[in-house]
């Protein structure tokens, strides 16, 4: 993914990739938000791309930067805290 995002600043082509792969990957975060709330589970605060980078944002540090272990309880503790934030 960094490889990818340093080449598409310089290449239109993979510029417009990247943009798929990111709407793509983004399309099932904002559906999940959208019906959490519809539900009343989630607060209509932050806004939806805010909060999808609150979880991101770790998940990716860990993996490209820090190489710590990516595993079922992190993932849960960062959603967690991002939901925390959020209400």
């Amino acid at each position: 993914m960094p490889s990818l995002i340093d080449a598409a600043e310089r290449d239109k082509e993979l510029a417009k990739l990247h943009m798929q792969i990111h709407a793509q990957m983004c399309g099932a975060f904002f559906s999940v938000i959208e019906r959490g709330r519809e539900r009343g589970e989630l607060a209509t605060t932050p806004d939806a791309r805010d909060l999808i980078a609150s979880i991101l944002g770790p998940i990716l540090y860990r993996r490209f930067f820090s190489r710590e272990r990516l595993d079922d309880a992190y993932a849960k503790k960062v959603v967690e805290q991002a939901l925390r934030k959020a209400d």
